[in-house]
């Protein structure tokens, strides 16, 4: 209940206008834009990268295939499966680098943005009036 008071209540915007409170969605979503905020390279580099890794699982499948076409054609040589183990091979590793590289990226980018998150709440506690969270709301008397 105390986060609500203070505002920091994820997905909405709790602003003063015109000494009236105003508490809705956030229309610019606010989650993207601090992971934005954080480092536009590091975020673009990160989509790419989860692309890339989307493409080239997809091509593990479309080499099997491939392969299996090639297998199953009339007159199958030895060489029609020459060349279908080494894409294979190159395809694999190629998944599995990208998997590391965009969960490694997308992980420093999350823990970066936790960061701000905290140091910014911590910054908005430090403003908060000591009484704060011992304030007791006199119908209920209960600690709000």
């Amino acid at each position: 209940m105390a986060l609500c008071r203070l505002g920091v209540i994820a997905g909405e915007v709790n602003t003063m206008t015109a000494g009236k409170r105003r508490r809705g969605p956030d229309p610019m979503g606010r989650s993207f834009a601090l992971i934005w905020s954080v480092s536009k390279s590091r975020t673009i580099a990160t989509l790419v990268a989860g692309g890339l890794m989307a493409v080239a699982s997809l091509a593990v499948y479309l080499i099997v295939y491939r392969a299996i076409a090639a297998v199953l054609d009339p007159a199958p040589g030895p060489e029609a499966l020459a060349g279908y183990g080494a894409w294979l091979m190159a395809a694999i590793l190629a998944r599995y680098a990208l998997i590391a590289l965009a969960f490694t990226l997308s992980h420093q980018l999350a823990y970066a943005a936790q960061s701000q998150l905290r140091q910014a709440l911590l910054a908005k506690l430090a403003r908060v009036p000591m009484d704060f969270f011992t304030w007791r709301n006199p119908r209920t008397s209960a600690i709000s």
